[in-house]
């Protein structure tokens, strides 16, 4: 078996030679976009027809990456036959099967810190998709006859030729990998979509064989079909070139071997046919069949029976079908008027019912703008409804924006296009990615900018607000806010279609921020507005949404009595409406408050289970690290330091695997109370020191106090520097800012 490998395998990529460069709009796309996902650790997922230069392009990504001097290594799945394919990328040890005389090391190991490039991934047989999910999933494989497993520590760049969707509709992809591998998305154009950039590849490609063609030999060539696309072009060139005598190629000499057997009908037919499945489509015979019709009335000023003479057919042919298009249209059509009566009145599941059925409708209909608008708003608002029922990271509400985003570039609807990449930032946000959510964000205010439109540009706003909160970057965050306040002095507006309005959620984070900042007397102001705005509103997810931030605010001014009562609306509505994760929510801070009154166990469960199952596992994790220090905090209180100790190691695993670091030092607090309890002084100031110097770094006075509690608490540990410290932070507040724990600071200074 071993002494097959390297038949079967190309072991590194070897550029070619620019067969993708040129001036046409969409390679100077593809370049541009290369160029910013170059720099990502991510999946990269290159598709487009059989020679168009998806190697260049994983080559090429490689080259402008984090890791350019590793290797890049390159297998393609159809090529090598299935029993060697686990072998080759996972490696196995010695004795692992018969014939295994030696270990051997897989494409996964040998790629080091490089890129493994899988071309024609759709070839990849389905025992061992699952494989390469885990290795995507968690970093980590396992060679055949191994025991244990090993890191990958490359960057995975897939290719195919082949509709990957389509073969997840039919069972013949899994539909998880797909996901997986679909995080970055590069199209190749076919040359059918590049005719500009012929002459330059002919005149590149004719430089290498030292050939020139004349400017009436690449005009020839220009003008005829490829449906090879660079390959076949490029196979051409050098044809010709090795075939002529003469330095220089002119019309006759490619009229002699290239032109001078007349084409067929059928021929002609076939390559029309080929350009034609290279189209960007789902139903491909539907929309060419639409389009004929449609072609041959313009032509005959709609007369069907001269029409239906120009394609052959019988006039009832015509009328028949143009009936079966304007009745399916109709049918989804009025599916989605009716899902909106139930959507006004909050029933989301009847709704989902309804709009599946209308999505189900359009997916047979071709590809035509009234379909393709019908389409993303299909997509859109039952991607809506899943994601009020399930949470953001509802996949089959994911899928939905994403075919919204799709099909709103193919047509132009910046206002879908808008709508779609608010559901995808979102998904990616509640899951943690917050590369790719930063990414999305941008690429949103950007198109706010680009169309100058304020609904755009205020959701577009949140989305940065609330990314680069996360990430712990409040510099951002407060600038647009400011943009969104002041600048653009932005105010409320709800999408019809989403059930959304970034007004409240931007005047969370503003509160939110103050209160971390320790303008206690501004949150309060801020606090008082998003009251008003939740209790005007009449739709149930805008309330439930404004309720969830109104108990994370009371929990953060230390607010019992307000706490309770926002939680208990919160669980009210979100049991009345359906809405899991805000229930799971609520149950949270409700575990909390059972935790730490009367019964400490029972509460425990309570929260986990609300975050582990009612949250959404995907959902929750954008509450990940608040939830460990609530958790920890009752663990605290409760002296379970078994626990805490084990609540501190996930949260900080979830810092380091996420970078979301805005809590961080409140975990750091919470370690070192622990150090505390294990009479580790020296190690506890330490943790106190960093975490102190973290917040005050982001001038996150909330947390000076907190911090302060603990100094506080322990006067035998303070010293006089510390002492200075907490005397200039009581300074730094105003004489309208409450909060206990400045309560508490200013008693102990003034004693």
């Amino acid at each position: 078996m071993d002494s097959n490998f390297k038949d079967e395998v190309r072991p590194s990529i070897r550029p070619p030679d620019n067969i993708v460069q040129g001036s046409s709009s969409c390679i100077k796309d593809l370049l541009n976009t290369i160029q910013k996902v170059s720099q990502s650790p991510y999946p990269v997922y290159i598709h487009g027809p059989t020679g168009s230069g998806k190697e260049w392009v994983a080559n090429l990504l490689h080259s402008s990456g984090l890791n350019p001097d590793a290797p890049i290594m390159d297998i393609n799945c159809s090529t090598i036959a299935e029993e060697l394919i686990e072998s080759l990328l996972f490696g196995h040890v010695k004795g692992a099967f018969t014939g295994a005389h030696q270990q051997h090391d897989g494409y996964f190991s040998l790629v080091k810190n490089g890129t493994l490039f899988l071309d024609e991934i759709g070839e990849l047989p389905l025992h061992l998709q699952p494989k390469l999910l885990r290795v995507l999933e968690t970093g980590q494989f396992r060679a055949i006859g191994a025991t244990h497993n090993q890191n990958f520590k490359g960057r995975i760049v897939v290719a195919t030729h082949r509709d990957l969707e389509a073969m997840v509709e039919a069972n013949t992809f899994r539909e998880d990998l797909f996901h997986r591998i679909n995080v970055i998305n590069l199209t190749v154009p076919p040359l059918s979509q590049r005719k500009e950039d012929i002459p330059f590849l002919i005149a590149h490609f004719a430089l290498e064989q030292k050939k020139t063609f004349t400017d009436k030999a690449i005009s020839l060539l220009t003008g005829r079909n490829w449906p090879g696309n660079v390959r076949e072009l490029r196979n051409t060139v050098l044809r010709m070139s090795i075939l002529s005598e003469s330095s220089v190629i002119d019309a006759d000499f490619i009229h002699q071997t290239l032109l001078k057997k007349k084409e067929t009908l059928e021929e002609a037919a076939r390559k029309i046919a080929e350009q034609i499945l290279c189209l960007d489509t789902n139903n491909t015979l539907a929309l060419i069949e639409r389009t004929l019709i449609q072609q041959a009335l313009n032509e005959t000023d709609g007369n069907k029976q001269a029409a239906a003479k120009k394609l052959g057919v019988h006039r009832k042919t015509i009328e028949r079908k143009l009936n079966n298009y304007n009745e399916v249209f109709n049918n989804a059509s009025t599916l989605v008027i009716r899902a909106d009566a139930y959507i006004n009145n909050n029933q989301y599941y009847k709704a989902i019912e309804l709009l599946r059925e209308a999505r189900a409708h359009v997916i047979r209909m071709p590809d035509l703008v009234d379909i393709d608008r019908l389409r993303t708003t299909i997509c859109i608002k039952l991607g809506t409804c899943l994601r009020n029922i399930e949470g953001w990271a509802s996949e089959e509400a994911i899928s939905c924006y994403e075919e919204a985003h799709r099909v709103s570039l193919r047509i132009g609807d910046t206002s879908e296009l808008s709508l779609a990449l608010l559901g995808i930032w979102a998904a990616e946000l509640v899951k943690l990615n917050l590369s790719n959510a930063n990414e999305t964000a941008l690429r949103f205010y950007q198109l706010g900018i680009d169309t100058n439109n304020d609904a755009i540009l205020a959701s577009a706003l949140m989305t940065i607000t609330n990314t680069t909160f996360w990430t712990g970057e409040l510099e951002r965050t407060s600038a647009a806010l400011e943009e969104y306040f002041f600048f653009r002095q932005l105010r409320s507006e709800m999408s019809k279609q989403t059930d959304f309005d970034p007004y409240p959620i931007c005047l969370e984070f503003k509160c939110v921020v103050e209160i971390l900042q320790g303008n206690f007397a501004a949150a309060e102001l801020t606090r008082t507005a998003l009251v008003a705005y939740t209790l005007r509103s009449n739709n149930d997810f805008v309330k439930v949404t404004g309720q969830h931030a109104l108990v994370w605010i009371a929990h953060l001014m230390d607010d019992k009595h307000s706490l309770q009562e926002q939680t208990d609306k919160l669980l009210s509505l979100s049991n009345r409406s359906d809405f899991s994760f805000y229930n799971g929510f609520g149950h949270i801070f409700s575990g909390e408050h059972l935790s730490n009154t009367c019964d400490y166990h029972t509460g425990q469960t309570m929260m986990v289970e609300a975050f582990n199952h009612k949250m959404h596992p995907e959902d929750g994790r954008i509450f990940s690290s608040y939830f460990h220090i609530m958790r920890g905090n009752c663990q605290r209180q409760n002296n379970d330091w078994d626990a805490l100790a084990n609540t501190i190691q996930e949260a900080n695993e979830v810092i380091e695997l996420t970078g979301e670091r805005v809590f961080k030092p409140l975990i750091m607090l919470l370690e070192a109370q622990m150090m505390l309890h294990r009479t580790q002084e020296d190690d506890a100031i330490y943790l106190l020191d960093n975490a102190w110097q973290l917040a005050e770094k982001q001038n996150l006075r909330f947390m000076l106090l907190k911090i302060s509690h603990v100094w506080l608490n322990h006067p035998s540990l303070l010293n006089h520097n510390q002492w200075d410290r907490l005397q200039y932070l009581e300074s730094s507040f105003s004489e309208t800012d409450f909060h206990p724990n400045l309560t508490e600071l200013r008693n102990n200074l003034a004693d």
